[in-house]
């Protein structure tokens, strides 16, 4: 009998669920997926997991989309900036739930990059742009470890 598998709601995308992904056959791993926005939910100990992967497998199945930076304000539906602090029509403070407990996740900026982790269950949501720059970075530095490889543009 087969388990039965929970889906998540994005935390960006009001009322889009998100799908399972395996990011290699390699793996034993399954992350949270948003086919709207390209966001990925991940569970504590699943970004290190990752970092096994090999960064043109998972770009195989992720789509990096430079154009998703906007979402609906999560009180009013306003359309605003993924990064706003606040709602420009409502003046709510943009502040994504965890998928999974509820809880507010706290935004925080590491090299640059600006994730959203949930302190309560150690997970980590990481917009579909902060994921392209992760991967292009480490896409980049195989590209010059590999002789003649160029990399990507």
């Amino acid at each position: 009998m087969s388990e039965a598998v929970t889906r998540l709601e994005c935390p960006v995308c009001l009322g889009v669920t998100m799908v399972k992904l395996r990011p290699s056959a390699e793996l034993d791993l399954v992350l949270d997926y948003c086919p709207r926005c390209g966001g990925i939910w991940f569970d504590e100990g699943e970004a290190a997991l990752l970092r096994k992967c090999h960064p043109r497998a998972f770009a195989a199945r992720v789509e990096l989309r430079p154009d998703v930076y906007r979402m609906k304000c999560h009180a009013c539906g306003a359309s605003l900036a993924r990064n706003e602090p606040r709602c420009p029509v409502c003046r709510v403070v943009n502040v994504l739930k965890c998928p999974v407990c509820g809880h507010d996740l706290r935004l925080v900026e590491r090299g640059g990059v600006r994730l959203d982790p949930c302190r309560r269950r150690r997970g980590v949501w990481f917009d579909n742009a902060e994921l392209g720059a992760i991967w292009n970075d480490r896409v980049t530095a195989l590209a010059r470890r590999t002789r003649g490889a160029a990399p990507p543009v």
